[in-house]
């Protein structure tokens, strides 16, 4: 049996592009460039808090303490500094303490799991990051 139908040859025959792999975009290049300039910089997530007993049944939320730095590879990452503590039932209200914490703290509020930055979370921080330099030079 041949196999060889004329649209196989056809693709056989055609010039292979070799394609590199996409690095990184500007957003992370920009927000490495910052740390490694200023070192860490802190911020605050919202994160699910261990219950134990019958609180287990329901979930409780904490305003958390974080720092992005660089991994070993150079790619920035989020690190807890302090495990959640389980301060409240609602996320709303957990999303506020973590949004006063940054205010008072000079935080910046990230959104992004544990580990690696998305360039969507880099561009986040960046403007963030901005805006609490130009808060603290205006004072």
């Amino acid at each position: 049996m041949n196999y060889a139908t004329p649209a196989l040859l056809r693709l056989l025959r055609a010039p292979v592009r070799v394609v590199q792999p996409a690095g990184p975009d500007r957003d992370i290049l920009r927000l490495i460039a910052l740390l490694r300039r200023h070192g860490p910089i802190p911020a605050v997530r919202v994160s699910a808090a261990q219950a134990r007993g019958a609180a287990a049944k329901y979930p409780y939320w904490g305003a958390v303490r974080y720092v992005i730095r660089l991994r070993a590879d150079g790619m920035p990452m989020l690190v807890a500094c302090e495990r959640a503590g389980s301060d409240r039932r609602s996320l709303r209200l957990a999303r506020a303490d973590a949004d006063a914490l940054a205010q008072r703290e000079g935080r910046v509020r990230v959104d992004a799991r544990p580990g690696g930055l998305s360039s969507r979370s880099c561009a986040r921080v960046l403007e963030q990051w901005r805006a609490l330099v130009e808060r603290a030079s205006a004072e």
